[in-house]
């Protein structure tokens, strides 16, 4: 996948880690590494070490920073290929713990359905404001972690006009 108005030598794993590096520095910390972006799946790995709590597993806080960091990185990866342009900001999430996370991890976020998608970018190019449910996971050897349910929005950038053919 190829980003519009990015370098056709900037794949959207490249472009996603830049930009999660520069606009939300925690991931700089946490040792987060995008192994797969696209709109329909982000896979992020962590390190352990820079995630551990004082039981020697992660720290809870990180596994629902990465959680919602994937299901950031969905809607905004969908949001940098869309017109208009918008920010993406999440609204509410909830996680369950389900294991404790010794190891290195990743945070799997996958893309909801396209009538999802058909709601979210009507609001938004409608109202200037669209808003999704995101489902993201953290897994570590092949067992589910901890799963989230987040809703994010994307808020049309100030000076973005609506879709004109809405408009009229």
């Amino acid at each position: 996948m190829r980003l519009t108005g990015y370098p056709v030598s900037v794949t959207s794993e490249q472009f996603l880690q830049d930009f999660l590096y520069r606009e939300i520095p925690i991931s700089r910390h946490m040792e987060l590494q995008v192994v797969e972006a696209s709109p329909q799946i982000v896979r992020l790995r962590f390190g352990l070490e820079a995630n551990l709590n004082h039981c020697s597993t992660a720290f809870g806080g990180s596994i629902s920073t990465a959680s919602i960091l994937a299901a950031f990185s969905i809607v905004s990866l969908t949001v940098a290929e869309q017109k208009p342009a918008a920010l993406v900001v999440v609204r509410s999430n909830e996680i369950e713990y389900l294991h404790p996370v010794d190891s290195d991890f990743e945070a799997i976020a996958i893309s909801p359905r396209p009538e999802e998608w058909n709601r979210f970018h009507s609001m938004l190019a409608r109202k200037g404001k669209g808003r999704i449910r995101i489902q993201s996971q953290v897994e570590t050897n092949g067992i589910v972690c901890a799963r989230l349910s987040g809703v994010f929005v994307a808020i049309r950038e100030p000076g973005q006009r609506a879709d004109p053919l809405l408009d009229s």
